[in-house]
């Protein structure tokens, strides 16, 4: 029956000879695509396999899928180095400019499977096609990115915005980022990001410098800058007391910058991008207090990791993630781009280092309640159980 209805939806689409061109060319890559390994299936569409924030977010989400008995399938619209790790957990993601806007493929993937989402604004040209399928669901990560999103379409921009406004099944990373999505719909509805475990248990004790961690590219929204001033504006006494760690990559206009500024302060270190993961969670296990001074951010993987290490965190309101802290509980929450502010965090923190450890202990709660692959995999069953 199902092949029935596929090909009759070929033949009603089929209107062009590139169409039948392009579908002859795919069909090839698409031999093992749409068996089913287990109880339902799941198509995700992603934008691109690059190692950032919402492809990674993707990634979790398939994992979380597989965890409750779901076979995942993921088209791309562009490759990266990301996709080891969808191999690595037996997906084969097939990727490449013919998934971007053809109908004729969009309209024909979606209905060999049970369950379709698609991940990012960027994946507009999918959601003007399936937009009234019940059982496809728009997962945009962006916040203050969209408006400079749709503006850079040019000609096309209405097209994303209608795409939007029709769609039935929208959902948010946070509260913060549904703020700037809901100028443009308010049919929308949240789903947190979750990430995989990665804690074990450690006797550490405070006793030495207080080692503060900023984690992520170099940019002028990350806020590494306003970091370095606010390490600046301490007392030799306090910085005295503390190490400053910046993780990232060692490259572009901005970290160059940032090194010169930073190269004659004695508590400052500069580390490159951490590639592989024992390394990462080491480095997070050494830190004592996480900081995001970003300026804005939908949701920051950095604060979900932070808190899954058992770390307190400082980080700004203008990022998604603040629903993770309590201030002064397990972290403290800032106004974006305030040195004297962050400065003042700081010192705080030196001088109540004996309660950092029961803060981290706060922020690991938090991870468990909100945060973790289970909570995902819960969310997610919860959606599809509602259009079922």
């Amino acid at each position: 029956m199902k092949f029935i209805k596929f090909l009759f939806s070929f033949l009603f689409h089929l209107t062009t000879r590139r169409d039948w061109h392009v579908y002859r060319q795919e069909k090839r890559r698409w031999k093992n695509f749409f068996l089913k390994k287990h109880g339902f299936s799941v198509l995700l569409v992603l934008h691109d396999l690059t190692v950032t924030g919402a492809p990674i977010a993707c990634l979790q989400l398939a994992k979380a899928i597989q965890n409750k008995g779901g076979s995942v399938s993921l088209v791309a619209f562009a490759g990266g180095a990301l996709k080891e790790g969808f191999e690595a957990i037996n997906i084969t993601p097939i990727y490449g400019n013919n998934y971007i806007k053809n109908k004729f493929i969009i309209r024909n993937l979606c209905e060999n499977f049970d369950f379709i989402i698609l991940n990012t604004i960027i994946c507009y040209t999918w959601a003007m096609h399936i937009g009234k399928n019940k059982k496809a669901y728009w997962w945009i990560h962006e916040s203050g990115f969209i408006d400079t999103y749709i503006q850079s379409l040019n000609e096309e921009s209405n097209t994303c915005i209608d795409s939007i406004k029709h769609f039935k099944n929208i959902f948010s990373v946070s509260e913060y980022a549904r703020e700037y999505l809901s100028k443009y719909t308010k049919n929308i509805k949240i789903l947190n990001l979750g990430i995989g475990d990665a804690y074990e248990q450690t006797a550490k004790t405070i006793g030495g410098k207080v080692i503060f961690s900023v984690i992520g590219t170099y940019d002028t929204n990350k806020g590494q800058q306003i970091m370095l001033e606010a390490i600046l504006a301490l007392e030799k006494t306090y910085r005295r007391q503390a190490e400053f760690r910046f993780i990232g990559k060692q490259q572009g206009a901005v970290y160059s910058e940032f090194a010169a500024k930073a190269k004659n302060e004695n508590s400052v270190y500069l580390f490159d991008e951490i590639a592989d993961q024992k390394s990462k969670w080491l480095m997070y296990a050494e830190t004592d207090v996480v900081c995001v001074p970003s300026f804005a951010e939908s949701c920051s993987l950095v604060v979900l990791e932070a808190c899954m290490m058992g770390k307190p965190v400082v980080l700004t309101h203008t990022n998604g993630a603040k629903y993770m802290i309590s201030n002064f509980d397990n972290g403290i929450i800032i106004n974006p781009g305030n040195v004297n502010e962050l400065a003042y965090c700081l010192r705080w923190c030196i001088d109540n280092k004996e309660k950092l450890l029961c803060m981290g202990e706060k922020s690991r709660k938090k991870y468990l309640e909100y945060a973790s692959l289970e909570h995902l995999s819960n969310q997610i069953m919860n959606i599809f159980h509602k259009n079922t």
